[in-house]
């Protein structure tokens, strides 16, 4: 579930990052008046709004998920390390602050007590951070009025959807290694 939908997520970031790469001069072209529609910024628009709803389905599989991995760690080591309630699956997420390090731990808290493989979870973690802040930093704030405006548009999604495969591939690891430390603690029990 918490992998289905951050590769759904990632896939349609990178191919809207690829289309307005590959549009780019018909985006010109739009932009400087000599088309008077482009099917390319459509697209890419049409990628980047999926990509959003997704992501939302994405947020509550993930809170699933890490609700369930923290049951089954408290189950199997009851005097782990816990810093955040369970709520906090998904309150850590979007309440503004604490969503720079709440996830983190929920996710490092529940790993360790499983026993997961992954111990660093640094990598994953200022690769999403990174996410988040390459899309608030967009140069154009979404306004494309310029060929310029245009061009750094273009670059910010490369750049993200660069950033997105990099957390992408982080958080695969993470949620395989504590995936399976889960089912091995389910069979082995405390």
């Amino acid at each position: 579930m918490a992998l289905g939908s951050a590769f759904a997520t990632t896939f349609l970031t990178l191919a809207g990052a690829a289309v307005v790469t590959v549009r780019r001069r018909e985006l010109h072209a739009w932009m400087e008046g000599s088309a008077a529609t482009t099917a390319g910024l459509d697209v890419a628009n049409d990628l980047i709004a999926l990509s959003g709803l997704v992501f939302v389905a994405a947020f509550f599989l993930t809170g699933w998920w890490l609700v369930e991995l923290r049951r089954v760690a408290e189950w199997y080591q009851p005097s782990g390390l816990q810093r955040r309630s369970s709520w906090w699956a998904f309150a850590g997420w979007v309440v503004p602050v604490v969503n720079l390090w709440f996830p983190y731990q929920l996710v490092a808290d529940s790993s360790r007590a499983l026993r997961s493989r992954v111990t660093n979870f640094w990598p994953w973690w200022i690769a999403w951070l990174l996410v988040g802040v390459g899309r608030v930093l967009d140069p154009t704030g979404g306004e494309l009025a310029t060929v310029a405006d245009v061009d750094r548009w273009i670059l910010a999604e490369q750049v993200n959807a660069v950033i997105t495969l990099i957390a992408f591939v982080c958080w695969w690891r993470v949620v395989r290694g504590a995936t399976s430390a889960a089912s091995t603690a389910a069979t082995v029990g405390p």
